[in-house]
């Protein structure tokens, strides 16, 4: 059962995550189009922008899949590839798929550099909400411990 819960959790995160950056590729590319006065994105690129953020979600979990602390080494290499990776993992699919390839070159690097800072910047917000997270629980079960020994 245990097992069972695990992955049913690790599944909801990675939905959760795979989402987010499906909707962030999905929005960037379709803004950064309007600006070059396309106003139609194909059907067919939005579905594969929202498998690829689904793919690089699973990518990122899977860095950080067992439930351990990880030597300082270890986890900065994996906090390495959780940025990195999933930038590589678009740049592949952009080529399989040819998001950019009636595009302008200013686009394409416009969205590659935006996604470069966009997955920094969510492993900050992950780690401040994870710490202070971490912390209130702390407190929590430290005035539970000192309520329940009264």
């Amino acid at each position: 059962m245990k097992g069972i819960k695990q992955l049913i959790r690790n599944e909801m995160d990675v939905e959760f995550f795979g989402s987010v950056h499906g909707l962030c590729q999905i929005f960037m590319f379709g803004f950064l189009e309007w600006l070059n006065h396309v106003n139609n994105i194909p059907y067919s690129y939005i579905v594969q922008m929202w498998i690829v953020g689904y793919l690089i979600a699973w990518f990122q979990k899977g860095l950080f899949l067992s439930q351990k602390v990880y030597r300082k080494g270890v986890y900065q290499i994996c906090t390495v590839l959780w940025n990195v990776g999933p930038v590589l993992i678009m740049l592949l699919a952009q080529q399989v798929f040819g998001w950019f390839a009636a595009a302008p070159k200013w686009e394409f690097i416009t969205y590659h550099v935006i996604m470069l800072f966009y997955f920094p910047i969510m492993w900050l917000c992950l780690e401040v909400f994870y710490k202070e997270d971490t912390k209130e629980l702390n407190i929590l079960l430290k005035k539970y411990k000192e309520e329940s020994n009264e």
